[in-house]
């Protein structure tokens, strides 16, 4: 497992990844306070290599009172499963599915969600990135080791023309729940 803490901090006893053992790949997002010096540290048990990618950063009280860029909290709404065509159908490997989702008002900047790859077709990986872009990010939100698995990671998304994209690697059913949103002006 992976634990992320302030570096300098205390070791807690919750685990931000966990693995099944060697080759077993897991993405997960995790928020994180800083330390003193603007840095964190990674604990490792058992697993050998980590990727991070930054996606952000949050103010404390002392910044500057706006409303641009304010996080607000949802209660899970599911805008995506194609296990019943909602939002899109099932891709195929190397295939793109995008949605709207319209629990988020129109000009919101980026959506907070929970990811889902259930009954993968082999190795692979799920990105969710803003719809309209010309590449897919090299980055992953979900992975799959194998046929057959079901995986799951939150993950926070800028939003393209209002929506969302999953490109996936290998053809699995997608579910994703939005949780929030970020804010744009008044929105």
């Amino acid at each position: 497992f992976v634990v992320a803490l302030p570096k300098g901090g205390s070791i807690p006893e919750s685990s931000n990844v966990n693995t099944n053992g060697s080759g077993d790949i897991r993405a997960n997002l995790v928020v994180v306070p800083v330390g003193a010096d603007g840095s964190i540290d990674l604990r490792l048990t058992t697993t050998a290599d980590v990727l991070v990618d930054i996606v952000g950063s949050f103010t404390d009280g002392s910044a500057p009172a706006l409303n641009d860029g304010t996080y607000r909290l949802i209660s899970p709404t599911r805008v995506v499963d194609t296990r019943s065509a909602l939002g899109f159908v099932r891709p195929a490997a190397g295939g793109v599915g995008s949605v709207d989702p319209a629990v988020v008002p129109n000009g919101a900047l980026a959506v907070s969600h929970n990811i889902v790859v259930t009954e993968t077709g082999g190795y692979g990986y799920l990105t969710a990135y803003p719809s309209g872009a010309t590449t897919v990010p090299v980055v992953s939100n979900c992975n799959a080791t194998g046929p057959g698995q079901t995986r799951s990671a939150m993950g926070i998304t800028v939003l393209g023309g209002g929506s969302v994209s999953y490109y996936v690697s290998t053809g699995t059913h997608v579910i994703v729940d939005v949780t929030g949103y970020f804010n744009h002006g008044t929105t």
